[in-house]
This record gives structure tokens, C-alpha cells and sequence, in this order.
């Protein structure tokens, strides 16, 4: 366990040796904020995010020097969720990072996740068990609906007429 936690560390350290760091908030806006509410709250099993309680995100995102997405660090997403069967609401402020491989959005690699608190607090090891089994899938539908999706490999397809 270990040697894969040392091997994780090390591909995470190689991949950010020639990267550049900028703030998330050169690329979310509170334009493109709903977008990203919006289509998470789609992927919730149950429970819907409150759109009267002030969102919040604070981190940044990492580009390699061919200008490529090679990590995004989200140091605090802050939210309220409600509508969540048997407990009502639950506000959370929640930490998460992921490796991206050379601008490869569609396989994005999550290295960390913790929820640094919530309320009701009971809830707390619930949602951590939800964000360590979706986190990868958050953090992709957060780039795809913002500024990052520039910094993505898109397709590209050989066309030939016949």
C-alpha cells in the first residue's frame, strides 16, 4: 500500500515539475458557476444544491508547458445541499484534487479528498464516502463547464470524402 502511495506522489511530482499554477477563479466566474451547480446537481442521486446559499470555491489548476491541464487542486468548495431524504440539508465545505494525464480531460486520476466540515456533522463520513466514489466525476464535470475545458486534448478525427 505503501509503494502505491509512493508511486502516486511521484507521477503527481513529476507530471507538476514544469508546471505553471494559476487561481481557479481565472477560469470560474459566476457565470459559468451555474453551469457547473447545474450539472452536478444532475449527477446527485438525491438532494439538490440550494441556490439561495452562497457557493464558494478557492484553489487552483496546474498547465504543463505545452499548455495542457495536468492537475486541478480545489482547496474549498463550499455549498448547501437540501431535499436530502431523512436529514433535510447539509452545508459542507469539502477539499479535492485530481491528476489530469498531459490534457486528457475524459481520465481524470483523483489523488485527494477530505470534507473539512459540515452540518450536520453526522453526515460528514457519508458525503466523504460520496466524494471518494464521484470525486474524479465532480472534478470533471467542474472543468468541462468552465475555462478549463480550453486546456483540454479534444479529439481530433482523420476526414476523408469518397
Amino acid at each position: 500500500m505503501k509503494l502505491k502511495y509512493s508511486l502516486l506522489l511521484l507521477s503527481a511530482i513529476s507530471s507538476t515539475v514544469y508546471a505553471k499554477t494559476y487561481n481557479l477563479d481565472t477560469v470560474i466566474n459566476k457565470d459559468n458557476i451555474s453551469q457547473i451547480i447545474s450539472a452536478m446537481t444532475k449527477s446527485f442521486e438525491k438532494g439538490e444544491v440550494d441556490s439561495t446559499f452562497p457557493v464558494g470555491i478557492s484553489g487552483t489548476y496546474e498547465l504543463d508547458e505545452q499548455n495542457r491541464l495536468v492537475s486541478i487542486n480545489v482547496d474549498h468548495a463550499v455549498f448547501k445541499m437540501i431535499k436530502i431524504p431523512l436529514v433535510g440539508s447539509y452545508q459542507t465545505d469539502v477539499s479535492i484534487s485530481g491528476k489530469i494525464n498531459a490534457g486528457n480531460c475524459g481520465n481524470i486520476e483523483q489523488v485527494t479528498h477530505k470534507v473539512n466540515s459540515g452540518i450536520p456533522e453526522a453526515i460528514n463520513a457519508r458525503f466523504s464516502e460520496r466524494v471518494k466514489v464521484q470525486g474524479a466525476k465532480a472534478l470533471q464535470l467542474g472543468i468541462e463547464n468552465s475555462g478549463l475545458k480550453k486546456y483540454c486534448i479534444t479529439p481530433k478525427y482523420d476526414l476523408y470524402f469518397y
